[in-house]
C-alpha cells in the first residue's frame, strides 16, 4: 500500500487507483452498475433460451 492521495484496490487482478474520500461511493456506484448489467445480460439469455414466451413474465420480474 502506498502512502498518498490515491489507495489501490483490486477487482479481477486488475489494480485500479481511485481517490481515498470517494471510496466506498465509487465501489458501490461501480458495483451497481455491475449488478445491472449482469442481470440484463441473465435476463437476454433467459429469454432466448425460452424463445421470447417467458418475456412477458421477465419484464414483470424486472420492474420489482
Amino acid at each position: 500500500m502506498t502512502p498518498g492521495p490515491y489507495e489501490f484496490w483490486q477487482v479481477n487482478g486488475w489494480r485500479m487507483p481511485r481517490e481515498a474520500p470517494a471510496a466506498g461511493e465509487c465501489r458501490e456506484r461501480w458495483q451497481r452498475s455491475v449488478v445491472s448489467l449482469v442481470s440484463g445480460i441473465a435476463a437476454t439469455i433467459v429469454v432466448v433460451h425460452n424463445g421470447g414466451s417467458g418475456m412477458r413474465r421477465l419484464m414483470v420480474a424486472g420492474t420489482v
